[in-house]
């Protein structure tokens, strides 16, 4: 069983007694286990040991005497096997006393658990300490977290997230280079998109639950839930605004153009998760959760280039090339857990940043060579996020 953990200094002595009780039943369990494994082995040796007895009956008599040393043997072997399934059988005996045992304590850690969550329910009266030669300090009341137990058990293990948003690109100028031609150019672009994604994060410290770690209590309402790491994936849609054209033939207007289109976001990141609690009073929002992170930012696209070369005797190209862009990415969830509801909303920022990609291309018509370069671009989304917590907190 893990650790239970009160925020409020009313409730911690239940914690206490919840706790004591809860490794004592952990005591139990793993008496049992040793015991379960202490009579598998005894049986198991007892079977062997039989089959032994049983080939050493077989075997021939030669004289008296020898069948008088034999006879000896038989009894010590059979006294040996018999003390081998006594044991056991004791073994067994006392595994099942172990068992109604933790029958016991577990329904009495049930009973402490039901009144550790009333206490949780009722406002929260925090004492103030008494100071010589002051007046009386009036109490604070805040309204503790609710049933659930939030803040008094052990954080999920993982937490599915919804979200969606949008996306602002800082960049630098997307350029096209032809040798051959007229002229070249570049332009600056700041691209803008929206998204939608799923996120699916794993709380480490729930993990590795068998080390049985509480949350790491930081102040009176502050608590690390613990590092995580997870994997996020966003769709793009509408991330067109990169586009550049320019004139490099003699066909009428912009006659080439160069443009990248995100279509995937993949996003692999560790952190760190904190939660205040209570942290308007009397409000419906039982907690906040901070939860700042680094990690590696994946992007899959498209790279376009066009150019229509029909007015000096070519024919109008459209080369495309798939590109993937990697780099590194930080960030900031803000979650708001609110009273008696199974789920969470909140507001991911992200900042993230990935190098240039070019697209290289001949023409087949006139033979002329191109260089597109898309820059490296700096991006910043914000995401509203709905979570639903995975996993049980027992």
């Amino acid at each position: 069983m893990r650790v239970a953990q009160a925020l409020c200094p009313a409730c911690r002595p239940i914690a206490a007694r919840r706790n004591a009780a809860a490794e004592e039943f952990n005591k139990l369990r793993d008496r049992h286990v040793a015991l379960l494994r202490r009579v598998s082995d005894g049986y198991r040796e007892y079977a062997d040991a039989e089959g032994e007895l049983a080939r050493f009956n077989q075997l021939a008599v030669v004289n008296e005497a020898e069948a008088d040393k034999r006879n000896v043997e038989k009894l010590s072997r059979q006294r040996r096997n018999n003390a081998i399934l006594n044991g056991a059988n004791a073994a067994q005996d006392e595994a099942k006393k172990v068992e109604e045992q933790m029958k016991a304590k577990a329904a009495e850690v049930e009973k402490i658990d039901a009144e550790l969550l009333a206490c949780e329910q009722k406002p929260c009266e925090r004492p103030q300490t008494a100071q010589p030669r002051q007046a009386p300090q009036p109490v604070r009341t805040v309204t503790p977290v609710p049933a659930g137990g939030l803040l008094a058990r052990q954080p999920n293990i993982a937490t599915l997230i919804f979200e969606a948003g949008g996306l602002n690109v800082s960049a630098g100028a997307s350029s096209i280079n032809c040798p051959a031609c007229p002229g070249s150019g570049s332009q600056g672009v700041s691209p803008t998109g929206n998204f939608a994604g799923a996120d699916l994060r794993f709380n480490l410290l729930a993990l590795f639950s068998a080390l049985n770690l509480p949350p790491v209590p930081f102040a009176e309402n502050v608590i690390m839930t613990g590092p995580f790491a997870g994997f996020r994936l966003r769709r793009y849609f509408n991330y067109k605004g990169d586009v550049v054209a320019f004139d490099f033939h003699p066909t009428a207007g912009n006659d080439t153009s160069l443009g990248f289109d995100v279509a995937w976001a993949y996003k692999t990141y560790i952190g760190l998760g904190f939660l205040i609690a209570n942290p308007f009073a009397a409000s419906q929002v039982a907690a906040i959760g901070l939860s700042p992170y680094v990690g590696v930012n994946v992007e899959r696209g498209k790279v376009r280039l066009r150019t229509d070369e029909s007015g000096g005797g070519g024919v109008n190209n459209n080369i495309e090339r798939d590109v993937t862009r990697s780099g590194f990415a930080y960030g900031l969830d803000v979650d708001f857990y609110m009273r008696n509801l199974p789920f969470f909303v909140g507001l991911g920022l992200q900042w993230d940043r990935v190098p240039e990609t070019t697209i290289d291309a001949t023409t087949t018509a006139l033979g002329l060579a191109y260089r597109g370069v898309i820059p490296g671009r700096t991006a910043f989304t914000a995401a509203f996020r709905v979570g639903v917590p995975l996993g049980g907190s027992r």
